[in-house]
């Protein structure tokens, strides 16, 4: 049954945080921005990919004993030390707050790291989704997950995403099919790679005709070569920018009828999902074919 709340105007916020790889002063900062939220009436925050404990120093690049010491001994189980304290935060505050971590999960016999991101409400831990598309060298560190999250909210049905997840349409289509209103994406995007992150943060909402809020870091990285693109922002269900951030550090912040705009874009003839056909498919899920180009050699 659709929560009725969704259907009036909710007020939601994106965070452009510039990351620093020390945990005590991310999570710090993600309560001053809370609690900055809450004076403006904000009911959803979203923080970018791997903001507590820092991303990666580089997307290409050869770790050091050092970094790997550090991401393993700051990974966090979930539910853990900070997510037990984001959610009394949002119990306090009656807030729901995406945020993004490194995940560590008991396998067999040793620890295994998942780039994850996490949603709290005032009921508590609402769910985890892990990230699937990993690009360079997360695919050295990180564990791929293996299913999409849609999470169910007093504000509407909220699908996970992360980073590069946008690239690939199929994500916010699984999202979307699986009942989401709004597309929400932790972020680590890269300066250099900010033209596709313009393209894809208002292509996924258009061809699905749901809202879209990510929340990028932003700025240089304080330990490696890494500087994000920041841009946090909020795109509506026609793929129309409603508010972005730039390149500061902050919080941008929306008011937004989440069930009724997109309502009024299925009575349109152009929306799209009425007119699939998923009959022809069929090679979409066929993993022989991922790679047509590498099959002709």
């Amino acid at each position: 049954m659709e929560h009725e709340a969704a259907s009036r105007m909710i007020t939601v916020a994106a965070v452009s945080m510039n990351v620093v790889h020390d945990k005590e002063k991310n999570l710090a900062k993600y309560l001053e921005y809370i609690d900055e939220a809450k004076t403006k009436g904000v009911g959803l925050i979203v923080f970018p990919e791997q903001s507590l404990q820092g991303y990666l120093y580089s997307l290409n690049h050869n770790f050091t004993a050092e970094e790997l010491d550090y991401h393993y001994r700051n990974a966090e189980p979930i539910p853990g030390e900070s997510t037990n304290k984001l959610m009394e935060k949002a119990k306090d505050e009656n807030i729901y707050i995406v945020f993004g971590l490194t995940e560590e999960r008991a396998m067999a016999f040793s620890p295994v790291l998942f780039n994850s991101a996490v949603m709290v409400g005032p009921e508590g831990l609402l769910g985890v989704y892990r990230k699937i598309h990993l690009p360079g060298d997360e695919r050295h560190i990180y564990r791929r997950g293996d299913s999409w999250s849609v999470l169910e909210t007093g504000m509407g049905r909220v699908g996970l995403m992360i980073c590069w997840d946008a690239a690939f349409p199929e994500s916010a289509r699984e999202l979307t099919l699986g009942g989401a209103d709004m597309l929400v994406l932790p972020t680590a995007w890269p300066k250099d790679a900010g033209g596709n992150y313009e393209l894809y943060s208002r292509a996924r909402a258009a061809e699905n005709y749901r809202w879209f809020i990510a929340a990028d870091q932003v700025g240089r990285c304080d330990k490696g070569q890494m500087e994000y693109y920041g841009h946090s922002r909020i795109v509506d269900p026609r793929g129309r920018i409603v508010v972005d951030s730039g390149e500061e550090e902050g919080l941008v912040i929306a008011d937004i009828e989440v069930k009724e705009e997109i309502k009024k874009c299925q009575n349109s003839i152009f929306y799209t999902l009425q007119w699939r056909v998923p009959s022809m498919y069929s090679t979409i899920g066929d993993e022989s074919i991922c790679y047509p180009e590498a099959s002709q050699k």
